[in-house]
């Protein structure tokens, strides 16, 4: 279960470090691709869901090794 653990956590944070690197990339005053931004949404509201459902995962198991 571990190792699933840490690769849900790695891929959040692959995840999490792509958006980083798209939003350091925008330059103030200038304009931003729109398809880019809208990936750039949708992947920060998977990595919410995906945080979600890893604490919920985290929870069953706190509660059966309880």
């Amino acid at each position: 279960m571990t190792k699933n653990l840490d690769a849900a956590i790695d891929s959040i944070g692959e995840r999490v470090t792509h958006i980083c690197e798209f939003l350091h990339e925008l330059e103030p005053g200038q304009p931003v691709d729109p398809a880019a931004l809208a990936d750039a949404v949708h992947d920060c509201s998977n990595v919410s869901q995906s945080m979600t459902s890893l604490k919920r995962v985290v929870k069953r198991i706190d509660k059966v090794e309880g």
